[in-house]
């Protein structure tokens, strides 16, 4: 699957819970945060669930994996 695809099926699945795919707006392959994501509420305006680089960190895969968690517990 493409990575694109891949984005699109965790952005949809984080708003059927009422939360943002938020993805790094970093260009630079040197920085950590690079290619990376986090998930938002927008309601909030807090992270739900955040890497350890201002907010970013996390793979498409890890933020999938949470937001199936969040789906089972809620």
């Amino acid at each position: 699957m493409s990575s694109r695809n891949h984005e699109a099926r965790v952005r949809r699945a984080a708003a059927r819970l009422g939360l943002v795919l938020v993805r790094s707006r970093s260009r630079s392959p040197e920085d950590p945060t690079y290619h990376s994501y986090a998930l938002a509420d927008p309601d909030l305006g807090a992270w739900v669930f955040e890497g350890t680089r201002q907010g970013f960190g996390l793979t498409l895969d890890q933020i999938e994996a949470r937001l199936a968690e969040l789906a089972v517990a809620g």
